[in-house]
């Protein structure tokens, strides 16, 4: 079909969309494949329009973490980081042996198991005092320690909406400065303590507040407050 032909029949008749809407999704698939460029030379035609709800059918759910990750007080490094470690992505010393490395297994934090994922979040004794005093600052109890169950803990604790904000920053960023201080160590020898590393995520959380206060976003004086007293 010629070019100037297949424009003619979508501009003058919205028949031809309801019949590619009844077409099943892989004739479908194919022809969006197939025709694709064609839409450069179409304008407002859109490929909704086109496809109408079954576009819809095959686009990924939303994840159940999503929130946690990329929320309304969230620092882009920190929140990255997050991503990568919910995926089981970062180059943890037990994936790097899977890989064929030859490395140590034992945890640059506390040397007291495998560096894994759910061991450096927060089940090393090193994360966990950070974790602690990142959840007491914030005065929250019982919080839990194991990776899989921080997952489902924090979308259902109860505090208000400021205070649940001000702890996805402090989750966030203690996988990023403690993921930094392993690194640190691996790289270079040097270290800190889980109060300077706290001390080091509780400053960059009150900057950040200090940053969304300028830019006259109302929440960021409502979750400072929260890091402050």
């Amino acid at each position: 079909m010629r070019m100037d032909g297949l424009s003619l029949m979508l501009e003058q008749s919205d028949k031809f969309f309801s019949t590619l809407s009844s077409l099943p999704l892989p004739c479908l698939l194919q022809m969006i494949h197939r025709f694709g460029l064609l839409m450069v030379f179409l304008p407002g035609i859109s490929l909704q329009k086109l496809c109408g709800i079954k576009l819809a059918r095959i686009s990924n759910p939303t994840k159940f973490w999503a929130p946690l990750v990329w929320h309304k007080a969230a620092i882009p490094r920190h929140a990255i980081t997050s991503w990568l470690f919910i995926l089981n992505r970062n180059p943890t010393l037990d994936r790097l042996s899977t890989w064929g490395f030859d490395v140590e297994l034992d945890c640059l934090l506390c040397g007291l198991a495998h560096e894994t994922r759910n061991h450096l979040f927060f089940t090393c004794a090193f994360s966990a005092e950070v974790w602690k005093l990142i959840t007491q600052r914030l005065q929250i109890s019982s919080s839990p320690l194991l990776w899989d169950q921080i997952l489902l803990w924090l979308p259902t604790t109860s505090v208000s909406k400021h205070k649940k904000l001000a702890l996805l920053q402090g989750w966030q960023g203690a996988i990023y400065e403690l993921w930094k201080e392993r690194n640190r160590r691996f790289h270079d020898g040097l270290s800190l303590s889980p109060i300077t590393v706290t001390r080091l995520i509780i400053s960059t959380m009150e900057n950040k507040c200090n940053a969304m206060i300028q830019l006259g976003l109302k929440r960021g004086s409502s979750i400072l407050k929260c890091w402050i007293t």
